[in-house]
């Protein structure tokens, strides 16, 4: 099947059918005919065999690869824009790729995306997956991986004022090993200022937590061990504090209810009779 611009009558489409399903070559062409666009093979409308894409308006071969049953199998590469540089230089195996390396650019060719490397099916290397919403640019993310796995700084990324996909900042940094979550962990406000941070350990909450307020003042503290909250111990008599009294009867609370409840969540006559029962030299310890 052929077809032509009807603006200049040249050759834009050359394809092949076989009882109404794309079977053979098919090659697509600028408007004006003068340079291949697509090249491809077809069985029984599945590709097969060498494909290969042409910048629109360089005209360079930005993309190779192979096909098996319309499965990719074999090498894949890919180039920049002006088919100087090769980004990718990869081997499939049965739809997974096996071997080689992976980079990419954004649209202006400055900020590295993709960096990375394959060997027998793992990707190790630097990525970056931007998420949208709508056609508009939400929160990206950059991760790094070892082995297939999240290992080492992962960092997200938001729109800032009135959610400009131009402004963007720091939300939220991350620390992987093998795959979970270890190492500190925080997440700030658009201004740059920690709203919460704490520490992670084989994929647990482990230590300090604590969350601010928008001047830097601690508002909460908790502790754990191994993911769960525990209680740190408040010394009981004349001297007892009785702020950390107070707090302390609220995380013992928490972790009795499996609830939420917070200092700033409680209501009056729960404070009065925690502050109560400080006063009276009372803690969770020795209730």
């Amino acid at each position: 099947m052929l077809l032509s611009n009807p603006d200049n009558g040249q050759l834009i489409a050359k394809t092949k059918f076989k009882e109404g399903k794309l079977d053979g070559d098919v090659i697509r062409y600028t408007l004006d005919g003068k340079y291949p666009l697509y090249k491809g093979s077809f069985v029984d409308e599945k590709r097969d065999g060498v494909e290969e894409m042409y910048h629109p308006t360089t005209h360079k071969l930005i993309t190779k690869l192979h096909w098996q049953n319309g499965i990719k199998n074999g090498s894949e590469k890919r180039w920049s824009d002006d088919g100087s540089t090769l980004l990718a230089d990869l081997n499939w195996l049965i739809d997974s790729k096996e071997s080689g390396f992976e980079k990419e650019m954004d649209a202006t060719g400055t900020k590295l995306l993709i960096d990375l490397t394959w060997q027998s099916g793992k990707a190790t290397g630097f990525k970056t997956v931007v998420h949208t919403a709508s056609g508009t640019m939400g929160d990206y993310d950059e991760y790094h991986i070892k082995d297939d796995l999240f290992d080492g700084v992962h960092k997200r990324y938001g729109p800032g004022y009135l959610h400009d996909e131009h402004i963007m900042f720091l939300s939220q940094v991350e620390n992987f090993k093998k795959g979970k979550l270890d190492g500190h962990y925080q997440n700030l406000n658009s201004n740059g200022t920690v709203w919460e941070e704490g520490n992670y350990k084989d994929g647990l909450k482990d230590g300090l937590y604590q969350w601010f307020d928008s001047n830097g003042k601690i508002q909460e503290e908790r502790t754990y061990k191994d993911g769960v909250e525990i209680m740190m111990p408040i010394p009981a008599g004349p001297d007892v504090n009785y702020e950390n009294c107070i707090k302390s009867w609220i995380v013992a609370r928490r972790i009795e209810t499996r609830s939420e409840i917070s200092l700033a969540s409680i209501s009056g006559s729960a404070f009065i009779e925690l502050k109560t029962m400080c006063e009276q030299g009372k803690t969770p310890a020795s209730h």
